[in-house]
């Protein structure tokens, strides 16, 4: 993004002079990836987790999963806690509510809020592969549209991809291939 977009200016953070992008803009593309890998914790206790906190002879103390607005940017984005209070500040500028400051309710980034990253869900492809087994072994073996759609899904553009090396993907094997 930097790369692409940023501009040779004096930096407000280091002091020298490198490529950077306006604060705004950097904040929209930090904001566009928040929003798709993460989601606001729960800041409430379970019925549980209120039983042992009111137990008198329990030491639970609540706290919820994830970390506060402001650590959670400086991690995910790799920054400093000053840039990244800067970044909190402006999205809780950009998300904040007259009405509901007035009864005491948080909205989108609020500095008190905590975060938790979002990890990748893999049952749909689990069920799919569940599916696709269960076709092959008791329907049709060799010719079966629905597992070619499986196997398309997963290998589709296999052949261009590479390694982190720079590698392809595919190696050729038999008794020829070295």
């Amino acid at each position: 993004m930097v790369a692409t977009e940023g501009q040779k200016v004096v930096c407000d953070y280091c002091g020298t002079f490198v490529e950077a992008l306006e604060l705004d803009a950097t904040c929209d593309h930090v904001e566009g990836a928040f929003q798709r890998h993460f989601t606001r914790a729960r800041m409430e206790m379970n019925s549980y987790e209120w039983a042992a906190h009111k137990d008198p002879e329990s030491s639970f103390e609540f706290e919820p999963n994830g970390e506060q607005t402001v650590y959670a940017i400086m991690n995910a984005v790799d920054v400093s806690e000053t840039i990244a209070e800067d970044i909190q500040q402006v999205f809780e500028d950009r998300y904040s509510d007259f009405d509901a400051a007035q009864i005491g309710e948080t909205t989108e980034y609020d500095n008190e809020l905590y975060y938790e990253e979002l990890r990748p869900d893999g049952r749909e492809w689990q069920e799919t592969w569940q599916s696709f087994e269960r076709s092959l072994k008791t329907e049709g073996r060799f010719f079966s549209a629905p597992a070619l759609a499986v196997l398309n899904s997963v290998f589709s553009g296999i052949d261009a991809m590479k390694t982190r090396h720079g590698g392809s993907l595919i190696v050729e094997g038999g008794p020829d291939a070295i």
